[in-house]
């Protein structure tokens, strides 16, 4: 007649070390890959010129400052809060390069089998082609948002996917001497990955 109350205290146990284990948050240290692959819908205003792009698959190009190249990332946690960011800086044929910053403040929800990682922020990114002695030069600020989510694919590490927005709010095109603002918005998806340590 014992078994049965022994048997429930140790479901009950192991219920909630389950519980506790999945709403741990993650270890100090997060590596992350953004931008590894996804779909974008880039538009940019340059001036009174509107360029929609239409659909951008994987690491795209430089249609806006801020678009999504690969980028590689450091995120601090801090309980279940993470601060951090991802940069990107490339090159093509020393005629070319482009640089993006993105902090990013976030929200490390669950863990076990899926955590959820709302994060948010701003993307400023920078554009330059040389030809000669002309340029053409474009800096743009823009504000994001990302709703990703973290499944394990190994020991201390992830696959991240999900939406995200980026929405100009400054920026400006130097095109050979005429100076226009400009304006994007990126919406789309990726995958990505996480490594902690």
């Amino acid at each position: 007649m014992r078994a049965a109350p022994l048997t429930r205290s140790a479901l009950a146990a192991a219920l909630l070390a389950s519980t506790s284990s999945a709403s741990e948050p993650p270890r100090p240290n997060l590596v992350v890959i953004d931008g590894l692959a996804g779909v974008w819908s880039v538009s940019t205003k340059d001036g009174g010129e509107s360029r929609d792009t239409g659909l951008v698959v994987g690491s795209t190009t430089a249609t806006s400052r801020t678009d999504h190249p690969l980028r590689l990332g450091y995120h601090r946690a801090l309980g279940s809060l993470t601060l951090g960011g991802g940069l990107h800086y490339g090159t093509s044929a020393g005629l070319s390069s482009q640089l993006v910053a993105a902090p990013r403040v976030g929200a490390w929800i669950g863990g076990g089998s899926l955590a959820i990682w709302p994060r948010a922020g701003v993307t400023y990114g920078r554009s330059t082609i040389d030809i000669g002695r002309e340029s053409d030069t474009a800096d743009e600020l823009m504000l994001a948002a990302e709703l990703l989510f973290v499944a394990p694919l190994a020991p201390h590490v992830g696959l991240s996917f999900g939406p995200g927005v980026e929405l100009g709010v400054s920026g400006s095109h130097d095109s050979y001497g005429q100076t226009h603002e400009v304006r994007s918005r990126v919406i789309g998806a990726q995958l990505g990955l996480v490594a902690d340590f």
